[in-house]
């Protein structure tokens, strides 16, 4: 099991504590797993959690300035975000983690529209106390949630989540029932799981936890494509040209450059 994970305090106490949280992740899993923490200070804790050390290469934590971040991601255009965001040092293991902290010092909760790839990652704004998380345009990396009125939990493994003290684990015999008879519980359209509580951040969203509560908002729904994409009703050469114009550029967007 690997996974990132998030915690935000909602009541004036220091809620829950660090150590507890270590305590409940390290014993999730067999053998135990290692945990690097991003932040464990005023009711917030950011960290990922993996046992197997090739995992820890798309896993990470990251303290940037007023920033605390912790990712399970791979950018592909990181190379030409560090030349924008004037990121020195392209071969670091953790260039993708300081390309989405500088993107966000940039562009606040609108960075996502800079970032091609497969991402979800959690920041914590120590100035503003407020807690962000992200999930990918197409819901390819997964995130779960937990909240009552007292702490909200992110995780992006829902084993994780279930592991972690003070979260309710309640069986929804609802969502059980759709699972019985076969409805599709891995739609990402779907945000419910199979407990109450407990629910699947939706792909092209981000989420914001603050003092004073919990908000989700869309930056991406696959309708826009209708606006990014003119249809071409030439002949059909015309549209597989522009057919494999679209794979070309999707498939160099993903290759190292130095693969080319």
């Amino acid at each position: 099991m690997s996974s990132i994970v998030g915690v935000f305090s909602l009541s004036d106490r220091l809620f829950p504590s660090a150590d507890g949280l270590k305590a409940a992740l390290i014993s999730s899993s067999n053998p135990p797993g290692i945990i690097k923490s991003a932040a464990e200070k005023n009711g917030v804790f950011l960290a990922s959690y993996y046992y197997h050390p090739a995992t820890s290469v798309t896993l990470f934590p990251l303290e940037y300035e007023r920033f605390h971040l912790v990712a399970d991601a791979r950018i592909d255009n990181r190379h030409d975000l560090a030349s924008i965001l004037d990121i020195d040092g392209t071969g670091s293991h953790q260039l993708d983690a300081l390309v989405i902290a500088k993107a966000f010092e940039r562009w606040g909760d609108r960075c996502v529209a800079h970032l091609i790839g497969d991402f979800t990652f959690l920041i914590y704004d120590s100035i503003e106390h407020r807690m962000y998380c992200f999930r990918d345009h197409i819901g390819v990396k997964p995130m779960y949630y937990y909240q009552d009125l007292s702490v909200c939990i992110f995780a992006s493994e829902i084993s994780t989540l279930v592991s972690l003290p003070y979260v309710r684990k309640e069986i929804d015999e609802s969502e059980v029932l759709k699972y019985v008879v076969g409805y599709n519980m891995s739609s990402t359209y779907d945000a419910n799981t199979l407990y109450k509580n407990l629910y699947k951040l939706r792909f092209g969203h981000f989420a914001v936890v603050e003092q004073r509560g919990f908000s989700q908002h869309s930056y991406w729904e696959p309708n826009l494509l209708r606006k990014q994409i003119k249809p071409n009703h030439g002949s059909l050469s015309e549209n597989a040209e522009h057919l494999f114009t679209l794979v070309k550029q999707a498939v160099i967007d993903r290759v190292e450059p130095f693969s080319l």
